[in-house]
């Protein structure tokens, strides 16, 4: 899972490396420039709001990758939306976030 995925190449990286892989992102346009950019990808791309998740989605991922998505959020709503993350992450599994200082 990555979230906040745009263009997809983050998302593409991880497909690669094998892990059945759902990027999204709350831009329906970056989710749709993704799934064209990579024609033929496993990868399944879908537009949803990290504040907002699917239900079907929590504790439901062996990796999430959170890249640099949640820094640019202003607080609130950066908090709920870490915390969200988080809990997409299933029980011993893990959770990937890369942040950049300014």
């Amino acid at each position: 899972m990555v979230d906040g995925c745009g263009l997809g190449a983050d998302a593409e990286y991880l497909a690669s490396r094998r892990f059945d892989t759902i990027g999204f992102d709350i831009s329906e346009t970056a989710s749709r420039l993704a799934s064209q950019r990579f024609p033929g990808s496993k990868v399944r791309y879908v537009t949803a709001d990290v504040l907002d998740l699917p239900a079907q989605w929590i504790h439901g991922f062996d990796l999430v990758a959170e890249i640099i998505t949640v820094q640019a959020l202003p607080d609130p709503p950066r908090r709920q939306a870490i915390t969200n993350i988080g809990r997409l992450v299933g029980p011993g599994w893990t959770l990937l976030s890369h942040c950049r200082r300014p």
